[in-house]
């Protein structure tokens, strides 16, 4: 059991290792991992392994692994009790036990991780793939009205704001892309710039997540602007009214120059 133990916290690392740019992983996995060394295993499994799916297949790989590692080593345990740091009081010392439980432990820790990361890689890719497959067919139809009617400017500024009180409904992967839904119904989508898909999300700093309720004049996100345009894409943003309530239709303000909390469309019946 020790050795599995260990293995769910070495997948704990793995997982670390794959997201260590991001302060919220480091915060929940250090913990965790610091609580798998005395034998706690609930914050690792329950907060980080069974969450994001692949580190607990790691984590049993692990274990299984430093499980033949005890079987073919002869390992055994004087009593239970206390498991992994703690529980290398309880090895039997015969034939090398304590060095033995180091080796075992070590191994379970070391597959943990191996196959944490390995797969994580795995699941990564495929997200990616799926989620910019979408990306793709939204840069593809947003100038071409497939999506719905809309309006187009060219940014001053670095921020893009929320054009109504609405609720995010989605945020492209590569982040270039927010999906709104008013309280009345309507569907509109933000797009900024075009073909920025590609970008991967390069420039692009979203403040909104799924879900989240917005207020008209909200910061949705900020974009390096200067950024995009240097690597050779459009800037322009789309405001597409991709779903109108039945008997809606979009009435556009003439051309012009506007500021942020300006007229630009309304949606009328």
């Amino acid at each position: 059991m020790s050795v599995a133990i260990i293995a769910q916290g070495g997948a704990v690392l793995g997982y670390l290792a794959r997201n260590r740019r991001d302060a919220r992983a480091r915060e929940l996995c250090i913990p965790s991992f610091v609580s798998v060394l005395f034998g706690i295993t609930e914050p690792a499994l329950f907060g980080v392994n069974l969450r994001y799916r692949y580190p607990i297949i790691g984590g049993c790989i692990g274990g299984a692994i430093g499980g033949i590692v005890v079987y073919v080593t002869n390992l055994a345990a004087l009593g239970f009790g206390t498991t992994v740091v703690p529980g290398i009081a309880l090895a039997d010392p015969a034939g090398n036990g304590y060095v033995n439980y180091i080796i075992a432990h070590g191994i379970a820790l070391a597959a943990g991780f191996l196959f944490a990361f390995l797969l994580g890689a795995v699941f990564e890719r495929r997200q990616t793939a799926d989620g910019s497959e979408n990306a793709e067919k939204v840069s593809e139809t947003a100038g071409q009205k497939v999506l719905g009617d809309g309006v187009a400017g060219i940014p001053s500024g670095n921020k893009v704001y929320s054009p109504a009180d609405a609720v995010v409904e989605m945020v492209a992967d590569t982040c270039h892309a927010v999906a709104l839904r008013t309280k009345s119904g309507h569907g509109i989508l933000l797009h900024v710039g075009i073909d920025t898909v590609q970008l991967g999300g390069k420039y692009f700093d979203v403040h909104v997540t799924a879900g989240q309720t917005v207020k008209k004049g909200d910061c949705l996100m900020d974009v390096d602007f200067g950024k995009i345009a240097e690597e050779g894409y459009d800037t322009s943003i789309c405001l597409i009214f991709a779903e109108l309530a039945e008997g809606y239709h979009v009435e556009r303000e003439p051309e012009g120059t506007v500021r942020a909390g300006d007229p630009i469309a309304a949606i009328a019946k």
